[in-house]
């Protein structure tokens, strides 16, 4: 539950209720003795960061655009603080750490269709009630699994030199482990 609330919008989550109960029940039901289920946690390791404060009013019109098809109008604030307003396409919205992206989808630009806006910097959506252009399903899910977030594997051509002091409990959970 807690996970798909991270990108389902409440009125999804208020609808699936029942079924996390029936299923909470039928767990119970089922395995009185041994409650297995209640071994599978799911702990965050590291610094907790809070998840960004999105407008649920722009999320709900997001989710209503993409549901519908219809291309939006969004404000969308800049790093530098800047806004900027256009007309998208919604091709899908992304979960990735503690951030919801919008993923637009414009056709016409052949070498990079996708672009990306943390939700949070929208302050601002509205349905365009024209027919947006998207790619399908698959392509979208693609292009999110290959793609989405490459930059981070992007080779740079300055070599940065990172030092970091851990812990020692860290340090033994590092050796262990190592990073991913």
């Amino acid at each position: 539950k807690e996970l798909l609330s991270e990108f389902l919008p409440d009125n999804a989550i208020g609808a699936l209720k029942p079924w996390f109960a029936e299923s909470q029940a039928l767990l119970q039901k089922n395995n009185p003795k041994n409650p297995w289920y209640q071994r599978l946690v799911s702990k965050r390791e590291g610094m907790a960061l809070a998840r960004p404060e999105i407008n649920p009013r722009v999320l709900d019109t997001v989710y209503v655009a993409l549901r519908d098809g219809d291309q939006l109008i969004i404000g969308h604030v800049k790093p530098d603080k800047s806004l900027n307003t256009r007309q998208v396409s919604p091709a899908g919205i992304v979960a990735s750490n503690q951030t919801l992206y919008l993923l637009t989808y414009a056709a016409d630009n052949e070498d990079d269709p996708y672009r990306g806006y943390a939700l949070h910097r929208v302050n601002s959506a509205v349905r365009a009630y024209t027919p947006a252009t998207v790619p399908d399903v698959q392509a979208f899910q693609e292009y999110v699994q290959d793609e989405f977030n490459e930059f981070f594997l992007e080779d740079f051509d300055d070599e940065i030199k990172l030092v970091a002091d851990f812990h020692p409990h860290t340090q033994r959970k590092m050796l262990e482990y190592g990073l991913s």
